[in-house]
């Protein structure tokens, strides 16, 4: 039971009973229930019952998505690999190495959607999270439908999955900064 209290704390909406009000760690509204709900809130981060801390709400989730910038930056090295392997006449590429990409693409997105959903992130950089939906949506289209099934992969897909994955992770760098000035 005590499971399902903390998670009660946690759904980001307003739970329609009395109490006093807090901002949980997504900054959504919530009541507290009992004396108990309140102890499970003192230890949450980002409370009103949390300690006051000197770094605003957003500050882990930029270094967070500079992480994930960064990731998305390696599997872009890969991408551009096999994309040059494409256009020089290789029907399509290693396996290992598009599953690779695949691997390194999706941890990088993980980290975005999960740092999209629980910290504030610069509308900048929730358009780049939905471009690079629509690239996994792509990437993930060539190779169930094309490499698995041994099929030279269509230029103009590769073309552009590139062309987005590659919008995306600009638009990931200007939402953080990058690069930036002396």
């Amino acid at each position: 039971m005590q499971i399902f209290e903390f998670a009660l704390i946690l759904i980001p909406v307003r739970l329609f009973d009395s109490g006093p009000v807090f901002d949980s760690a997504m900054g959504s509204p919530h009541r507290l229930r009992n004396q108990n709900d309140r102890e499970i809130a003192e230890d949450l981060p980002g409370t009103a019952f949390a300690p006051p801390t000197d770094k605003p709400p957003t500050a882990g989730g930029h270094i967070i998505m500079e992480s994930a910038a960064i990731v998305l930056g390696f599997a872009a090295l890969g991408g551009i690999a096999m994309a040059l392997m494409r256009f020089l006449g290789s029907p399509r590429p290693p396996t290992w190495l598009a599953l690779g990409h695949g691997a390194i693409a999706a941890t990088g997105l993980v980290i975005l959607i999960v740092t999209a959903f629980t910290t504030t992130i610069p509308t900048m950089a929730q358009v780049a999270l939905g471009v690079f939906c629509l690239a996994a949506a792509g990437g993930i289209t060539m190779f169930a439908g094309f490499h698995l099934r041994e099929k030279p992969l269509p230029i103009i897909l590769v073309a552009g999955h590139a062309v987005i994955a590659l919008t995306g992770l600009v638009i990931l760098f200007i939402s953080l900064d990058w690069p930036r000035g002396p």
